[in-house]
This record gives structure tokens, C-alpha cells and sequence, in this order.
């Protein structure tokens, strides 16, 4: 169930990413890494659990909603579509792909959660005796 609840967070994450991300393109601000940090953010809160196998899937859904957020903003100008911008990944310059790799990367790191629960050691309560 919880990892149910990290992939339905991530794709809240996603929605909320996507709209983040054009309200700061149309102010000027190229910041492609946010939707797929949005997406661990989401994940990552949802689940309510420590699992790297959850935050790997958000990190490669943000690698590729990134790639899918450039070509839907940036495609390419000879040939606008996906199959094209797909076999020209390599294309893409530098700072467009440590962006997104920064946006994985956050989701990874977001997405696979935090180990819940004290990790404090148990103590006894002090007797009145």
C-alpha cells in the first residue's frame, strides 16, 4: 500500500512540477530540475517509508519526464517530433542535462524516503524510590 501511496505522491509531485516549472519559464527561469525533485518530494512524503528500490523508479521517472519537459518546451527546430528528439538526445547541451541529472538525482535521494521511527536509544524513566 505505501508504495501504492509514493508512486500516486510522485505523479502529484509531477503535476505540480510541471507547473512550477512553466510558471518560472515564463518569468525567464530555466529550471528543469525542479520537476523531477517534485516528484521524489512527493514520493518520498506519500510512501511514509525508507525503500531505494522507490526512490531508484523516481529517479529514472524524472529523468524521463525531464527529457519529455524539454522536448515538449525545446524541441528541436528541423523536426518537432519525439521520435526525432529522442535519436538527438546527444544534441542536448551540457547544462540541460546536468540540470536534469540534478533534478534525478534530488528525486532519488528524496524518493526513497527517510528511515521512520526513533532511532534514539531507550532510556528508563526515572523512579521516585
Amino acid at each position: 500500500m505505501k508504495w501504492l501511496l509514493g508512486i500516486v505522491g510522485g505523479i502529484i509531485g509531477a503535476v505540480l512540477g510541471y507547473f512550477l516549472f512553466d510558471l518560472l519559464l515564463s518569468q525567464g527561469f530555466y529550471a528543469i530540475a525542479i520537476p523531477g525533485a517534485a516528484i521524489g518530494l512527493g514520493c518520498g512524503q506519500m510512501s511514509r517509508m525508507h525503500s531505494i528500490p522507490l526512490g531508484i523508479l523516481a529517479a529514472i521517472a524524472a529523468l524521463l519526464f525531464g527529457c519529455y519537459l524539454e522536448w515538449k518546451f525545446f524541441p528541436f527546430v528541423d523536426d518537432d517530433s519525439l521520435g526525432f528528439f529522442v535519436q538527438n538526445l546527444h544534441e542536448l547541451n551540457m547544462v540541460t542535462w546536468l540540470m536534469i541529472l540534478i533534478g534525478a538525482v534530488v528525486a532519488f535521494s528524496l524518493g526513497k524516503g527517510q528511515k521512520y521511527g526513533s532511532t534514539a536509544p531507550e532510556t528508563k524513566p526515572i523512579s521516585a524510590d
